[in-house]
């Protein structure tokens, strides 16, 4: 996934995060976070700091997830979050995930 499709993912995911911690999500929005969680495979809340670093790492390992839940936040309509608005225009079906470092090989997986 390019890096600005993976930061507006994270971003998204944080948005309805904080929506469902606060209190201030739809329960559309509420049963979307609840699949989004099963689909990482997290238990409870997670803390706003390290949720988008959290999503990167396991999208970044398991690269369907960027598809699965690019889906399950578009599915959103825009009055049930404002996550819906953010991921409106990511195409996560094509992820090819890059890694590696500038020290050592380069490693492409196609999801």
């Amino acid at each position: 996934m390019d890096p600005l499709s993976l930061a507006t993912l994270t971003t998204a995911l944080s948005v309805l995060g904080q929506e469902v911690a606060k209190g201030t999500a739809s329960e559309a929005g509420k049963k979307i976070w609840a699949r989004v969680e099963k689909a990482f495979g997290w238990a409870g809340a997670q803390k706003d700091a390290d949720l988008p670093t959290k999503a990167a790492a396991a999208i970044q390992e398991q690269p369907k997830l960027a598809q699965e839940v690019t889906e399950l936040l578009q599915s959103l309509k825009p009055n049930e979050s404002r996550a819906a608005a953010i991921v409106e225009t990511i195409n996560a079906k094509n992820v090819v995930v890059v890694g590696g470092d500038a020290t050592g090989p380069m490693t492409f997986r196609d999801s």
